[in-house]
């Protein structure tokens, strides 16, 4: 994807935050994309608010959910207080959201959202995604403000789109977001674990959801709307198309599919402007961990490959059991990490060290 496609992916967060310095390059010398490093600063906001900072609040927020109705206009379909949320985020939420199973959108907008979904139905891995998404309530939201290229509040159990994106990209983006909808609360950042962990927790998910938009967009290719694909292919991520199409090698079978989509997660690992980018998500996500009343803990979780693989896990289909690979807590999946954002972490962890950390000794 070009700057039109940069992955823009956020949780839930409760405020706007603030703004980093965009760095040029990553360490392979390929620049990361502006809208990317911005989505990255507001999932990292997220530690305080949602489901990032520990799962009983994702939990309180699905407690206080609406019937699955359609969007009337003037209306929510979900309780008082997800109803003042969303439209915290969205001013126009009345005109400018639908449920993901309304079946009479009113305005525009919702017209438009609605069209989306019925093109995503023709991809059987999105259909399958969409029909969680239905029972989880989920909203998705044309946002004219933000300047993401689409999110996730998990917590809200929220997308949001630039309105402003064309329909292959809105289709490829809203791919992306209903692959993390199955990812929360279960897969969830929690403060019991301990820094390694939470930085490889991110990276697989990251790499899971981008995977999946992937195979959605072959699938909607073969589905006639070869606009997808090529939007795809030709972007920031058109490494990801590069190997899925390679791997599947013309046989569209459904396990190989599964083989292709596996071959894409581990193409994202290969990139370390990637890397360096949800990275610093992770630290920034600690340091407010850090600041807050209970601060950090001493860490009582692990992560496994039999627990990570879970993300993978999409209706009776799981790409990441489907061939054989390496362990998800292999090095290749959980280093190395960049010098400032290891210097960085160290800062959090022990302010009074000056030792920088070698995190690739926790592999």
């Amino acid at each position: 994807m070009t700057e039109k496609g940069a992955d823009s992916r956020g949780s839930e967060t409760g405020s706007s935050p603030p703004l980093r310095p965009v760095p040029g390059a990553g360490r392979d010398g390929q620049a990361a994309p502006l809208c990317l490093l911005l989505a990255g600063l507001l999932f990292a906001s997220a530690a305080l608010f949602g489901l990032l900072a520990e799962p009983v609040a994702g939990r309180a927020a699905i407690a206080d959910s609406g019937p699955q109705a359609a969007l009337a206009q003037g209306t929510l379909p979900a309780g008082p207080k997800r109803s003042r949320r969303i439209r915290h985020h969205i001013e126009n939420a009345e005109t400018a959201c639908l449920p993901v199973t309304a079946e009479a959108p009113a305005t525009r907008q919702q017209r438009e959202i609605a069209a989306l979904v019925r093109d995503l139905r023709r991809s059987a891995q999105a259909a399958e995604l969409l029909r969680t998404a239905a029972g989880r309530n989920v909203i998705v939201c044309l946002d004219a403000e933000t300047p993401l290229l689409a999110y996730y509040f998990s917590g809200l159990r929220l997308i949001g789109l630039r309105q402003s994106l064309n329909r292959a990209e809105r289709l490829i983006y809203l791919s992306h977001e209903l692959a993390h909808v199955p990812q929360h609360p279960a897969f969830s950042d929690n403060r019991h674990f301990p820094p390694e962990d939470l930085l490889l927790l991110r990276r697989v998910r990251e790499a899971a959801a981008e995977a999946t938009a992937t195979r959605i967009a072959w699938q909607l290719g073969r589905a006639g709307m070869a606009e997808v694909w090529d939007a795809k292919r030709d972007g920031v991520y058109g490494d990801l198309a590069e190997a899925f199409e390679r791997t599947l090698d013309g046989k569209p079978a459904e396990a190989a599919e599964l083989r292709a989509t596996r071959a894409a997660f581990d193409r994202w690992f290969e990139k370390s402007w990637r890397l360096d980018t949800y990275d610093r998500m992770t630290v920034d996500h600690l340091a407010r961990i850090a600041a807050d009343e209970l601060g950090l803990v001493q860490p009582r979780l692990r992560l496994s490959h039999d627990m990570l693989v879970g993300i993978g896990r999409q209706g009776g289909q799981n790409f990441l059991t489907a061939t054989e690979g390496r362990s998800l807590t292999d090095p290749f999946y959980r280093g190395p990490l960049s010098p400032a954002n290891a210097r960085d972490l160290d800062a959090v962890i022990d302010p009074g060290d000056e030792d920088v950390l070698d995190l690739n000794a926790w592999s």
